[in-house]
């Protein structure tokens, strides 16, 4: 867990201001111990269904934010709040 707070912190201080004119935005499905299904309601709450989402700068293929976690409002809000943060002005709508 230590190296991914090394790499999450890098990562924070590396990756600012950046002007892109297309980000995407993509989710990777995974699972931790068991799927979803097979999830107790005496599991922790990590057990199950993961997501990881990725804001990805279209050009240069940077990787401008990220979040691991289920796939609920209060990680999505966090997701783009940082994804904002990290990113210069507005892209334009597509």
């Amino acid at each position: 867990m230590v190296t991914c707070l090394a790499c999450a912190a890098l990562h924070d201080t590396l990756v600012w201001n950046i002007q892109s004119t297309v980000i995407e935005l993509d989710e990777l499905w995974s699972y931790v111990g068991k799927k979803q299904r097979k999830v107790k309601a005496t599991d922790s709450a990590d057990k199950g269904d993961q997501y990881v989402f990725i804001g990805l700068g279209s050009f240069n293929k940077a990787i401008i934010s990220y979040r691991v976690g289920k796939r609920n409002q209060a990680n999505t809000e966090a997701f783009v709040a940082d994804l904002r943060e990290h990113v210069v002005g507005n892209p334009p709508d597509q």
